[in-house]
């Protein structure tokens, strides 16, 4: 199963806490979620609701066997993924 809590959250007008983030993710680990497409790595005034991006990757608990990845803007490349796959 694969998880793209990015996909809605870029979208939507309110602004969710990072806790919020992490919450939706450990949501969708709980659904059996294998691969979690969790942030994007954008410029922050062009996607506000992802300006938490680092923190966010950072708080995401790190489980083996699940694939966590932070997606990145071409204005965006020095995110800790960088637009790869992060651990």
């Amino acid at each position: 199963m694969r998880s793209l809590a990015r996909d809605g959250l870029q979208n939507e007008r309110a602004m969710l806490s990072t806790a919020a983030k992490v919450e939706l993710v450990n949501r969708a680990l709980g659904a059996g979620a294998t691969r979690v497409e969790v942030t994007r790595f954008v410029y922050p005034k062009t996607v506000p609701q992802l300006a938490d991006a680092e923190q966010v990757m950072a708080e995401v608990p790190h489980v083996d066997g699940i694939s966590f990845r932070g997606a990145s803007d071409e204005r965006a490349r020095s995110g800790p993924c960088g637009g790869r796959r992060c651990r």
